[in-house]
């Protein structure tokens, strides 16, 4: 019997009841086709438009926020077969994530199954999470595996998580660092509250009461402090309703036009291989870690030299993360570092970042975005502007049509001046992300959707509006280093 020869992309079927992990918003699209020629000649016009200066201008989204969007995006999407290996075998293509935002990058299979994350539980307090301690300071690192030099080294030592690349670089490692301490600080408060007045929950154990606190307040995060930051306001009351703000009730109706989940809770291909790349372009090519190693802004990658914020190694003495440097803290005391515009021009350096390890394949992050949604089949950016009636933009010089992932760049870039998403760019990342609640049965949006977050270090709740709440009190909370003065307490 013969195979049926697929060509790149049809592996993913186009069907609405197709159930599958990775699906299609778009379905009716036909994929753009570019030659070799004019995807050569687009990459070296975009590597060029990388390597000029920004002239100062950023976006008004704290460069934390870049990196929770990397974080947003391990949590629900990972495919561990190389680019190599998936351009030759389409099939190839799977997601070992939970298509539902549930914080499985951070917990893995649990206690019970992955054990080696956490303590044992005892009498007294639930399992928690195993953090490193590399200095002599109260500095905590990721727990990794010892490597020579540890503790004050430049050389590798892997972090022991569920995800290996939330320990690509300095920011997304002490950001899951944040979320781990958050669980254990959560985990001890409960462990309190139950000493005192007895079990506050006959449901589930202690862990998964912990679980479910830090989960609600992470998703309640994504659809009032991280969506309204990134996407269209338009889009999201398009979205929610026209009479919905952020900090109100999850509606109770919900106008989602292209993102189906009736069958099963998927990953859009357009959202996976194109729009939700877009932080790519938010990334400063340099970062303050804080105000006590010294005010000279670190590289995020660096080809040569080893004063970078490249990951894989345990924290340097002096290095852990003031976050009132990426997030708000709404004093006016400290302001923080912002995001690069949403636009074609990438940081220096980094459109031309090998994504692929020395001697195999190599591709630029630029190249391998336009190659990736080719070999997906993706539509063109200006087909899917058509069919959701968003006002076009014309397409680069010598193409008919954009590649999706540039198109969504240059759209942010021309209708809202880099500093949000447009229309088409919102519309898939807002629906996807929130259709992934909605197809979440666990999730706070259907089992409360009156909930709010209630983990406020000050000012009080009573004191403080709900709609303000953001990623910073969530940190600020769980007694993280957020200032000079927390640096060098950690430092004593």
């Amino acid at each position: 019997m013969k195979h049926r020869a697929f060509k790149s992309g049809q592996h993913h079927p186009r069907s609405k009841t197709y159930g599958g992990q990775y699906g299609r918003l778009f379905r009716e699209l036909s994929p753009l086709l570019l030659t070799d020629e004019e995807v050569n000649t687009l990459v070296d016009s975009l590597s060029k438009l990388s390597e000029r200066e920004t002239g100062g201008k950023h976006s008004e989204i704290p460069a934390g926020y870049t990196y929770f969007g990397q974080f947003v995006d391990h949590d629900i999407t990972f495919d561990p077969v190389s680019f190599a290996v998936r351009n030759r075998d389409p099939d190839s293509i799977i997601n070992v994530r939970t298509p539902s935002l549930d914080l499985d990058s951070l917990y893995g299979g649990g206690p019970d199954l992955d054990t080696y994350f956490y303590t044992e539980a005892s009498e007294s307090e639930s399992n928690l999470f195993i953090l490193g301690n590399p200095h002599s300071t109260k500095e905590l690192d990721l727990f990794r595996r010892k490597a020579s030099g540890y503790g004050n080294s430049f050389q590798p030592a892997l972090a022991i998580i569920p995800d290996p690349r939330n320990d690509e670089h300095l920011i997304i490692s002490q950001m899951h660092l944040a979320f781990q301490r958050l669980h254990n600080e959560i985990s001890l408060d409960l462990s309190e509250v139950e000493k005192r007045e007895g079990n506050i929950s006959p449901f589930g154990s202690a862990f998964s009461r912990a679980r479910r606190i830090l989960l609600w307040h992470y998703q309640w995060l994504i659809i009032n402090d991280y969506l309204p930051r990134i996407c269209s306001h338009s889009v999201l009351r398009r979205i929610l309703g026209k009479a919905w703000n952020i900090g109100e009730d999850f509606p109770t109706t919900v106008d989602l036009r292209y993102y189906d989940y009736k069958f099963n809770p998927y990953i859009p291909l357009e959202f996976s291989g194109a729009a939700f790349r877009f932080g790519h372009s938010m990334v400063r090519s340099r970062y303050q870690v804080n105000e006590i190693l010294d005010s000279t802004p670190v590289p995020i990658f660096t080809q040569s030299g080893s004063r970078s914020l490249t990951g894989l190694r345990a924290l340097r003495s002096r290095w852990s993360i003031q976050w009132n440097l990426f997030f708000e803290d709404r004093t006016g005391i400290q302001k923080p570092q912002f995001s690069n515009l949403i636009d074609p021009n990438l940081s220096i350096g980094l459109g031309h970042v090998p994504i692929l390890p020395a001697g195999s394949l190599s591709l630029s992050l630029i190249e391998a975005n336009i190659k990736r949604g080719l070999q997906l089949g993706l539509p063109s950016g200006q087909a899917v502007a058509r069919l959701i009636n968003a006002e076009k933009i014309d397409p680069e010089k010598g193409l008919v049509e954009d590649p999706l992932w540039l198109y969504i760049l240059k759209e942010a870039e021309t209708h809202e001046d880099g500093k949000k998403l447009g229309t088409l760019g919102s519309t898939i990342v807002a629906e996807t992300l929130i259709g992934l609640l909605l197809a979440d049965k666990f999730s706070y949006v259907n089992m409360f959707p009156g909930w709010k977050p209630f983990l406020f270090k000050t000012p009080t709740k009573s004191k403080k509006k709900i709609s303000d709440y953001s990623l910073y009190d969530l940190f600020l909370w769980g007694k993280l280093p957020m200032t000079k003065k927390d640096i060098e307490n950690l430092l004593l």
